[in-house]
């Protein structure tokens, strides 16, 4: 039973808890905003939660600091973020869908998870929807160029990142991990390091993975292709400004194509359909 993790109470009036978005841990839920802000500002309830936010949001590392500071005020890296943030389900089940064809069962997924040198790579560029500003579409703005599995000193090599930056995000995992251990799912088999690579952003912009083992194994040609079909459909919701999400908050894996709509507080999520079988 999901409940608020600040008054720990249930979802009421059927209206359902909410997931914070700030982290990518399946069991941080809240009422509402008031509930969320009063967690956050709390001294003695969230100091983990807030520890594991500062893991899993993104962060961008470089080499200098006068080259960072400067990456912050011209470079697209919040509207990457907010990008990042509006296509969240489809970016997860990108990478989810990686460390299946990667690794196919449950050991091969975990030992290619204890693989360091090798990390799941997904390369973004911006289109020319990318600019700043109040008016912009979080959800459009950058294409997925190309997405997989890399050597690590390969992208090191190619300047993308530097060893001790990558040191910072083993360490940075090896603490998360402890705490997604502590919480006692059977079905956790551990983190993906994935690296966002956006065009004009110096260095990488990293967010690890809570990966969970699925109902099923890739264990025949008809689903590898089917995987790959999939990557290939959210590869083009990116590039379109369409993200996936569900509908049905019960459903959690059942998620739909929508526009962002802009209203008088900010930008708001409609779906195009509700099911894949109104979909013509």
């Amino acid at each position: 039973l999901r409940i608020c993790s600040y008054c720990s109470k249930g979802p009421s009036g059927g209206i359902p808890l909410k997931k914070c978005g700030g982290c990518i841990l399946p069991t941080t839920f809240y009422c509402n905003k008031t509930c969320q802000r009063a967690d956050w500002a709390s001294k003695h309830k969230s100091v983990e939660h807030r520890r594991t936010c500062d893991y899993v949001t993104f962060k961008c590392d470089t080499t200098d600091a006068r080259e960072r500071a400067h990456a912050l005020r011209v470079s697209p890296a919040t509207p990457f973020q907010d990008f990042a943030r509006a296509h969240e389900w489809t970016l997860e089940r990108i990478c989810r869908a990686h460390i299946l064809l990667k690794g196919k069962n449950r050991v091969g997924i975990s030992r290619q998870l204890e693989n360091n040198s090798e990390a799941l790579v997904l390369h973004f560029r911006p289109t020319p929807d990318s600019r700043s500003g109040r008016r912009r579409n979080p959800a459009s703005g950058f294409e997925l160029a190309d997405h997989g599995f890399r050597n690590v000193q390969g992208e090191i090599a190619a300047g993308r990142g530097t060893e001790a930056a990558y040191a910072n995000i083993l360490d940075e995992m090896k603490t998360l991990n402890e705490r997604l251990l502590g919480e006692g799912r059977g079905d956790y088999v551990g983190l993906a390091p994935v690296l966002y690579v956006v065009d004009g952003v110096p260095g990488w912009m990293r967010r690890p993975v809570p990966v969970y083992l699925p109902g099923f194994v890739v264990r025949d040609d008809f689903t590898k292709v089917a995987l790959i079909d999939f990557l290939f459909i959210c590869s083009h919701t990116l590039r379109d400004g369409l993200p996936l999400r569900c509908a049905d908050p019960c459903l959690t894996s059942h998620a739909v194509p929508g526009r962002f709509k802009r209203e008088d507080d900010g930008w708001t999520w409609q779906a195009l359909f509700t099911s894949w079988d109104d979909y013509d």
